[in-house]
C-alpha cells in the first residue's frame, strides 16, 4: 500500500519539474521579448510552450514602444530638434520606457 503512495509522489514531483520548466522559458520570454528581442515571425504564438498571457502583454506592450519611438523620431528632424535626449537614440536606452513615454507626453502638451 506504501508503495502506491510513493508512486504517486513520484509522478508529482516529475510532474511539478516540467510546470517549472516552463514557467522558467516563460519567464525569460517575457524579459526577450520586453527588451526587443523577438520579431513578429520568431514570436511565442498561444499554446506554444513558451506563450503565456503575461508574454503577450509584455510583447504587445514592446511593439507599441517601438512605434511611439519611430513615430517621435519621425516627427523630428534628429539633428536639429533638441525634443528627443540623444540617449534615446542609443540601443541601449531604447528599452527605457518612461523615457519615451515622457517624451510622447510632452508631443502632446504642445
Amino acid at each position: 500500500m506504501e508503495f502506491f503512495g510513493i508512486r504517486r509522489r513520484i509522478r508529482n514531483l516529475f510532474r511539478d519539474a516540467a510546470e517549472t520548466d516552463q514557467l522558467r522559458v516563460q519567464l525569460a520570454g517575457c524579459g526577450v521579448a520586453a527588451l526587443g528581442g523577438t520579431s513578429e515571425p520568431m514570436r511565442a504564438r498561444r499554446g506554444q510552450y513558451g506563450w503565456s498571457p503575461s508574454y503577450g502583454d509584455v510583447y504587445n506592450l514592446r511593439r507599441r514602444f517601438d512605434y511611439l519611438l519611430e513615430r517621435m523620431q519621425s516627427l523630428a528632424d534628429v539633428k536639429n530638434c533638441s525634443c528627443i535626449p540623444q540617449a534615446c537614440l542609443h540601443r541601449e536606452a531604447r528599452t527605457n520606457i518612461s523615457v519615451v513615454m515622457a517624451m510622447a507626453q510632452n508631443e502632446n502638451l504642445r
